[in-house]
């Protein structure tokens, strides 16, 4: 909420309000095993299409926000897209101050302990001319089809060795890898499918029998 000030003898006296929302992220398989350096995005809504928020960083220990009273979309982002776990998100109430997540209880120091998800999209984005090349600081967007219309978009990035992960839930989707930097190469687009949570990738290759190969296009003369 906007609070008017006025200032007293010239000097306006700001307040910072206090933390009432503390979170960490865990392992999803092990609940009792913390995951460090995770980014905490908070949207208002409860499917967070309202604006943003705040933001926040676990450390090495838990995230400390302020949220008003509301419904907000809370998002867990893994600082490495290449690990066994990806982002996982959450809808936040706050009433009288006190955050509440349906399912979930904080401990006894108020801090709620949220799990990442296992990924079941597991990738590497690589040269369309070797497959052992991986491209670096690229990325691809995640799109939901339905009915022909394209639903809500994620994205996602890589590391330095190309690999990236993401979970999706049944549907069908449109992917697109986008080169970054790279001059020499241009997006590609890609349909997916999901069924019970099986990920199949039109046009796509597998290596080690779970991680997609992305060949970007090579851009062609007069390709903008």
């Amino acid at each position: 909420s906007k609070v008017l000030v006025s200032p007293q003898a010239g000097v306006y006296e700001l307040r910072i309000n206090s933390a009432n929302f503390f979170v960490r992220a865990v392992n999803p398989v092990n609940p009792t095993s913390v995951i460090n350096n995770v980014s905490v995005n908070v949207a208002i809504g409860e499917k967070g299409d309202k604006g943003w928020q705040s933001g926040g960083w676990t450390g090495e220990t838990y995230a400390k926000l302020f949220l008003p009273d509301g419904t907000y979309q809370v998002s867990l982002w893994p600082n490495d897209d290449s690990g066994d776990f990806t982002s996982a998100t959450y809808v936040v109430t706050v009433s009288g101050g006190i955050p509440a997540i349906t399912g979930f209880t904080k401990n006894e120091a108020d801090v709620f302990s949220l799990p990442l998800r296992v990924p079941n999209f597991k990738f590497k984005i690589v040269s369309p001319s070797d497959s052992n090349l991986a491209l670096t600081e690229t990325w691809l967007d995640y799109c939901r089809v339905v009915n022909d219309k394209t639903q809500e978009c994620n994205g996602v990035g890589v590391n330095d060795q190309g690999n990236g992960s993401a979970f999706l839930n049944d549907g069908t989707y449109t992917i697109r890898v986008y080169p970054g930097k790279l001059g020499d190469f241009t997006t590609k687009t890609y349909s997916a499918t999901v069924t019970s949570g099986q990920v199949q990738v039109v046009g796509a290759n597998t290596a080690s029998g779970r991680i997609l190969l992305f060949s970007i296009g090579r851009r062609c003369d007069g390709d903008e």
